[in-house]
């Protein structure tokens, strides 16, 4: 975790793909890969990471919360919205269901254009 600590995105991106050569179906791995990925910019890739972190659940929710974020960075607001519905009906957080009220409001606000 020393490569995350000073940022070092390549020298992190290799040593998790190594892990992963190790152990395949590593969901921190997959997650903090997803983080790179996203951080670089990279959201398709940090997407696909993060879907698959979700489906463990020690994972889950903050994957959910970063595939969120990858879709709206891809402005897949429709994508976004269906996370953000998941994320409430696993927390019933009353912050992601505001947030589900801007996300409509935005996609709203964008298929009118």
């Amino acid at each position: 975790m020393a490569f995350l600590a000073n940022k070092d995105n390549i020298s992190a991106k290799s040593m998790f793909l190594k892990a992963e050569e190790l152990k395949p179906l590593d969901a921190v791995s997959d997650y903090k890969l997803a983080n790179i990925y996203f951080a670089d910019g990279d959201f398709i890739k940090a997407k696909l990471r993060f879907m698959r972190a979700s489906n463990d659940e020690k994972t889950q929710i903050a994957s959910l919360y970063g595939k969120m974020n990858c879709e709206i960075a891809l402005r897949q607001n429709s994508e976004a919205i269906k996370t953000a519905q998941v994320i409430y009906s696993k927390t019933n957080s009353a912050d992601i269901f505001e947030y589900i009220k801007l996300l409509e409001r935005t996609n709203a606000v964008e298929q009118s254009k």
